[in-house]
């Protein structure tokens, strides 16, 4: 499946967002998470899904999570963000 910052995302009942970063672990070098940002929910914050919830969707430029919106809206949300290069230890 590609990842593109900004494809939509929907779950089992309805829309959901879309995908607005992804959580790479370092040390395993694999995808871990999908921070999927909601669409028009204001106050709702991003939300930090496992990438084993996700799938490609029927449209090629969609990505399918197995769970509904009320459980996405319950999985953490994601408050802070950093960017770290190779090597760089988080403070």
């Amino acid at each position: 499946m590609r990842l593109e910052l900004g494809t939509p995302v929907r779950c089992t009942d309805d829309a959901f967002g879309e995908l607005g970063d992804v959580v790479i672990d370092p040390i395993g070098k694999r995808l871990t998470h999908l921070v999927v940002r909601p669409r028009h929910q204001e106050g709702i914050a991003s939300r930090l899904v496992p990438v084993e919830l996700a799938e490609s969707g029927e449209e090629e430029s969609e990505i399918s999570l197995r769970c509904t919106v009320d459980e996405v809206n319950r999985l953490e949300p994601v408050q802070e963000v950093a960017y770290l290069r190779r090597g760089d230890v988080p403070i």
